[in-house]
């Protein structure tokens, strides 16, 4: 049986993500006005689709899966849910320091 991962390997599975890479492009996303932030957000809202389509059989794969598998009583292990729990908090952590603004100094 192996042990759930830690945070240093959640770490380097989400550091693998397209999604959790640097962009440089974006990087001063945080000093754009709102609507600016809003529109590009936007833009990549429409990537979405595209990114799903290229996935469906792998979806579909999954869900007959999960599908059969609850039918015969089964749900989410212990372990499973222990590992969404650690990265749905290390995301949450994730974000909310992303999202806090950088310390300024204040003009004297």
């Amino acid at each position: 049986m192996t042990s759930a991962p830690g945070p240093a390997e959640l770490r380097a599975q989400l550091e693998n993500l397209t999604t959790e890479a640097f962009r440089p492009e974006l990087a001063g996303i945080d000093r754009l006005p709102t609507a600016e932030i809003a529109r590009i957000m936007n833009g990549e809202d429409r990537t979405v689709p595209g990114a799903v389509a290229a996935q469906l059989t792998a979806i579909a794969t999954a869900i007959d899966a999960i599908a059969e598998r609850m039918a015969r009583g089964g749900g989410w292990s212990t372990r499973a849910r222990a590992r969404r729990a650690a990265s749905a908090s290390w995301t949450r952590a994730s974000a909310r320091r992303r999202s806090t603004p950088a310390p300024t100094r204040s003009s004297a």
